[in-house]
C-alpha cells in the first residue's frame, strides 16, 4: 500500500504595508489584506499564523512528505512580500525535512497590471532565489514553456498547472487576469508526457483556480475556464483516481468531478492567513490541513486533520469546528445502500449507548473516507429507511460526537 503525508497551505498573501497602501490603493488607508505584514516581527508567533506554524514543524507536532502550496503567496504581485513569502515556505520545508516546496502560482502572484515590469507579468517569480518554482533546471523550464511541470517523489506523482499563465493579456472582450485558464500546450503535451512514463499509484494535481464551479455569487467568473476538459483529461489519465489541490476564493471543500467513479477529487483549501471578505465570513476562515492520501486495493483514499487560526490565543487549533472543513474527515470513498445498511445493523449491538461515528469508522474502515456531504446522506438515510436518529451535543449537523441511537418511528 502507497501512503503519502501533505502539508497543505494556500493564500498567505504576504504583504508590505507601504506597496499595498501607495502603489495599490494610492495612499488611501484601507484594512490589511492578510495577517501576514512585512513588518510583522518573525519571530512573534502569536501575531503571525505563519512563524507560529514553523513552531509547529520544529516541535514535531506537524509532519510531512511533501508540502503542497495552492497560489497567492503575496498580494497584488508585492516584490518584496513575495521574496519574504518565498523564504519563510523553505523555512517551513527544512523544518519539516523537506527539500522544496511543490506551488502552484497565484493570481496575486502575477504582475498582471504591469506595475513591476514592463514586459511580462512573470518577471519577478524568475528571478526568485531559491529558482522558482522548482530548483530542477529540466522542470522548470516545463513550467514556463509549456504552463506545467511534474514533480515525481517517490510513491507520488504531482502535475503543477499554471493556470495564471495568460494574466497580463486580454481579448476584445475578456481580461485573461477575471480567471483561471489552462494553457493549450498542457491538452497537446501532458498526456504524452504522463503516459511515457512509470505510472503511479497516487497522483495529484496542483493549481490555484478551481477547475469546477463552486457556490459563489453569479458575477463570479474566475472558475478555470477550460476546466470542464482538465478534468476529462485526468479522468482519462492512468488508472488511478486523481486528487486536485487548489486555493484561490478561501472556500474551503471537497468534491467529486467528472462523469464516472474514476473521476478527480477536488479538496478546495481555504486560506491560511487572509482578512476574509465580508460576502464569505460564516462559511469559512483561516485554516492549513495535514493531508494523508493512500492507494488501497486500487482505492484513492484520503483523511485529513484541519488547524484554524485561533486569533485571540494566537495559535493554530485542532479541535475547532467550524462552517469550513470540519476538524478531521476523510475522502475517497462513495457509499452505498449496502453501507447505509451496515452501519444500521451496528446500532442494536450497542444499546446500552449511542454509537459514535468513529466506532462506525472502526467497524467498517471506508467509512472513515466519505466526505463530510456524504456522511450526511448516510446519516439522512439512516434516519429515513432504517428509524435510526443520531443525537449532538453541539446543535449541528454535520458531525454526530454525540453518537446514533434508535429512533422512534418517522
Amino acid at each position: 500500500m502507497e501512503s503519502v503525508k501533505l502539508l497543505v497551505l494556500s493564500d498567505a498573501h504576504f504583504f508590505d504595508p507601504n506597496f499595498y497602501r501607495y502603489r495599490i490603493n494610492e495612499g488611501r488607508i484601507t484594512a490589511n489584506p492578510s495577517r501576514l505584514s512585512t513588518d510583522l516581527a518573525l519571530g512573534d508567533s502569536k501575531i503571525n499564523p505563519f512563524q507560529s506554524l514553523i513552531l509547529l514543524a520544529r516541535n514535531k507536532e506537524i509532519e510531512a512528505d511533501a508540502l503542497v502550496f495552492c497560489g497567492d503567496l503575496t498580494t497584488c504581485a508585492d516584490p518584496t512580500a513575495m521574496n519574504l513569502g518565498w523564504l519563510q515556505l523553505h523555512r517551513l520545508c527544512t523544518e519539516l525535512g523537506i527539500d522544496e516546496p511543490i506551488i502552484a502560482t497565484g493570481n496575486h502572484d502575477v504582475d498582471s497590471r504591469f506595475l513591476i515590469s514592463d514586459t511580462s507579468p512573470s518577471q519577478m517569480l524568475r528571478f526568485l532565489d531559491p529558482p522558482y518554482p522548482t530548483r530542477h533546471s529540466t522542470q522548470s523550464t516545463c513550467f514556463w514553456a509549456n504552463g506545467y511541470c511534474i514533480l515525481d517523489k517517490e510513491d507520488a506523482r504531482f502535475v503543477v498547472i499554471n493556470t495564471c499563465a495568460l494574466h497580463g493579456y486580454a481579448t476584445q472582450s475578456e481580461r485573461q487576469s477575471d480567471h483561471g485558464m489552462v494553457p493549450e500546450t498542457v491538452f497537446r503535451l501532458l498526456e504524452e508526457d504522463l503516459n511515457s512514463r512509470e505510472e503511479k499509484r497516487l497522483n495529484f494535481l496542483i493549481c490555484h483556480h478551481h477547475p469546477v464551479e463552486m457556490n459563489l455569487p453569479p458575477e463570479d467568473r474566475s472558475v478555470i475556464g477550460n476546466g470542464d476538459a482538465l478534468i476529462d483529461l485526468l479522468e482519462q489519465c492512468g488508472s488511478h483516481r486523481w486528487v486536485i489541490f487548489h486555493g484561490h476564493r478561501h472556500l474551503p471543500g471537497i468534491r467529486y468531478a467528472g462523469n464516472s467513479q474514476h473521476g478527480p477529487i477536488v479538496f478546495s483549501a481555504g486560506s491560511m492567513a487572509a482578512n476574509l471578505h465580508l460576502n464569505i465570513q460564516g462559511r469559512t476562515a483561516n485554516q492549513f490541513y495535514e493531508v494523508g492520501v493512500k492507494n488501497e486495493e486500487g482505492l484513492t483514499l484520503g483523511r485529513f486533520k484541519t488547524r484554524t487560526w485561533d486569533q485571540d490565543r494566537g495559535l493554530w487549533m485542532l479541535g475547532q469546528d467550524t462552517n469550513a472543513l470540519p476538524s478531521i474527515g476523510g475522502f475517497g470513498y462513495r457509499h452505498s445502500g449496502g453501507d447505509v445498511k451496515d452501519v444500521a445493523e451496528r446500532v442494536p449491538e450497542h444499546q446500552n449507548g449511542p454509537i459514535t461515528w468513529k466506532a462506525i469508522e472502526d467497524e467498517i474502515p471506508l467509512m472513515a473516507h466519505v466526505t463530510l456531504d456524504d456522511r450526511n446522506l448516510i446519516l439522512e438515510e439512516l434516519r429515513s429507511s432504517y428509524h435510526v436518529e443520531w443525537e449532538s451535543d453541539n446543535g449541528r449537523t454535520d458531525v454526530p460526537p454525540g453518537g446514533l441511537r434508535l429512533g422512534r418511528e418517522i
